[in-house]
Parts: structure tokens; C-alpha cells; sequence
């Protein structure tokens, strides 16, 4: 199946003019001098695909995350697929020759989370290594027994220039129930058009501790109210 139609494309790829594409085996998309180019990512080649193939009909949001993601969606799902349509340069204008996947780098301010009556806070920063600006997208694998709903993250995501870095701060919280040991996490970062395993770079591991917070001094404190309480009736009844 071809399909022609107008589109204006980064200026080192080609002039205005017209594309073909030919999704029938192999997805190809023809410039108008004749060169070949492709989709930089799979989910931008399978956002296209199913555009292609319900051309000139609305195609619904949930079509695009159910084509993307056959299981259950990430809760970033709605921000990646934007990501992928945003616009048609960033959907389909990369030259096959020389698209080139974004190169990320994050490190944490330090190795050990400090955690006071089971909360802890970490910043990381995120550094765009790549040829142009992305976003990067950041959130955290866990070590064995800490849930991911210990952690928020502010912001998940943030626009990162080339060369530039960000800052991503990782917040713990720690349930009173939680066994006490010690624990890792580790930071990730990806883009934010991509699937997370195909650009993601981890952090290494940050280390932080967990304690049961004790009652021992509620009990103490009870126990001396309970104390002077009992002084000072005895000290009423017994006043001659």
C-alpha cells in the first residue's frame, strides 16, 4: 500500500514535497528525491503503521496504547505515545543512515540514603548525551523486598537539551509495618518516545536502612503521666 501526502521535514533530510510509504512487508518511507527513511523507534514505526493502515479515519487514543502495549499500560504510556506523535519530524524524519538512539547518564548526590522516621529524600541528576534534546524520563528499580510505592519521584519526567543535564529528586517513604534491614534501589533513566529497554541507564545502587519505629517512649511517657496522676489524687485524698 502507498500513500502519498504533503509533509514538511527537517531541513537535512529533504524539502518540502511529497512522501511514499509502503507498509506492505517492510515499513518504508520515500522522500521526495527518492531517499529512504524509517521510524528512529519500534513504537514510532508501530504508531505509523496503524495510521497507515486507518488512513483518512480518526484513530482513537486507546487503539494507540493497546497497538503499543498488549499488556497493561505503564502509568506513562499517554506521555510516551505523545511523544511519538508530537510531531511528524519526531515520528518519521530520521535518516536511516543516521538515526541514533539518546545517550543517557544518572548519578545520585550520594551511595546511602539517610531515612529519619522512615522517610528519605535523594537527588539525581540525568545528563542527555545524546545528539539532540530528549526527554528523559526517570523512575526506580527496586532491590528484593522494597516495593516501587515506597517512591515518588519529582518530576517523572522533564525535556533535556543535548549536553544539558537535570535534576530528578526521589522521595522514600517507608511504611511503619516494614521489616527492619537494610535496602537498595537504583535510579533509571530513559526516553520518553522509546520503550524504557531501549535506551534505559541505571544509576548503580543507593543503599538506605529501615527501622521499625519504636513505641517505647509512648509507653515511658504513659506510664510517668500515669505516674504524676496517681501522685497527685493520692496527694488530694490524703491532705490533712
Amino acid at each position: 500500500m502507498n500513500v502519498g501526502g504533503a509533509f514538511e521535514a527537517h531541513q537535512d533530510d529533504m524539502t518540502r514535497g511529497i512522501m511514499e510509504f509502503r507498509a506492505l512487508g517492510a515499513l518504508e518511507i520515500r522522500g521526495s528525491a527518492g531517499q529512504l527513511l524509517v521510524p528512529a523507534r519500534r513504537k514510532q514505526k508501530l504508531v505509523l503503521a496503524v495510521l497507515l493502515f486507518r488512513a483518512n479515519t480518526p484513530v482513537s487514543t486507546e487503539i494507540l496504547l493497546d497497538t503499543l502495549w498488549t499488556d497493561a499500560a505503564p502509568s506513562s504510556a499517554r506521555a510516551n505515545l505523545q511523544a511519538c506523535i508530537r510531531t511528524p519530524q519526531a515520528l518519521v524524519c530520521r535518516r536511516y543512515d543516521g538515526a541514533m538512539a539518546t545517550d543517557w547518564s544518572i548519578t545520585p548526590a550520594a551511595a546511602i540514603m539517610r531515612v529519619a522516621a522512615g522517610r528519605g529524600k535523594m537527588t539525581f541528576t540525568a545528563t542527555n548525551r545524546g545528539p539532540s534534546s530528549d526527554v528523559g524520563v526517570v523512575d526506580v528499580r527496586t532491590g528484593p523486598g522494597v516495593p516501587r510505592a515506597w517512591f515518588t519521584i519529582e518530576p517523572p519526567q522533564k525535556s533535556i537539551e543535548n549536553g544539558e543535564s537535570a535534576t530528578f529528586v526521589v522521595r522514600l517513604a517507608v511504611p511503619s509495618r516494614a521489616k527492619s534491614g537494610s535496602y537498595w534501589f537504583e535510579a533509571i533513566v530513559y526516553s520518553a518516545h522509546t520503550a524504557p529497554e531501549e535506551t534505559a541507564r541505571t544509576s548503580g545502587r543507593v543503599a538506605f536502612s529501615a527501622h521499625k519505629r519504636s513505641i517505647l517512649w509512648l509507653v515511658i511517657a504513659i506510664a510517668a503521666l500515669w505516674t504524676v496522676a496517681g501522685a497527685a489524687v493520692w496527694y488530694v485524698l490524703n491532705i490533712p
